[in-house]
């Protein structure tokens, strides 16, 4: 049932990325009728007018009482769009280190003095986009080599 979820809301954020935007004037708009869309909404348990809504339109918030919506244009649509996908992502991966986390603890846990076992995500990002080696190239391969170090 776990593994079914998960599948469940990759299907999700990879159909999100379907979703067309349309601008109609100023104001975006999803097609209620797109096959994606209806999915999204379908796995995910939202109703379609919610969802639409709140990927066309923000929120504006005066005081605690007074509040106004305000609709997006396509683009920014789009990057609400992207976000709720990305957001949905996050959450999944970071649902799924901590029940492998979990798992790996198991009986451990009851030993007093056993080693530890977890399970660790380390990304260094930016040394590929230098042309030629230079000082920062050095500094972030040594810091990549340390890190490893502490993960191995």
């Amino acid at each position: 049932d776990e593994q079914a979820n998960i599948i469940k809301i990759v299907a999700a954020v990879m159909h999100m990325g379907n979703i067309p935007m349309t601008d109609k004037g100023s104001v975006s708009t999803v097609p209620m009728d797109n096959v994606s869309f209806e999915a999204v909404c379908q796995i995910l348990v939202v109703d379609p007018a919610l969802m639409a809504k709140a990927i066309t339109h923000k929120l504006i918030t005066v005081s605690q009482t007074e509040r106004y919506e305000s609709p997006l244009a396509a683009g920014q649509a789009m990057s609400v769009r992207e976000s709720l996908a990305r957001a949905l992502y996050s959450l999944l991966f970071d649902f799924i280190v901590h029940s492998i986390n979990k798992s790996l603890e198991g009986r451990h846990s009851m030993v007093p003095g056993a080693k530890r076992l977890f399970v660790g995500v380390l990304d260094i990002f930016g040394f590929e986009h230098f042309e030629t080696n230079s000082f920062e190239q050095l500094c972030i391969n040594f810091a990549n080599e340390r890190l490893q170090q502490l993960f191995n």
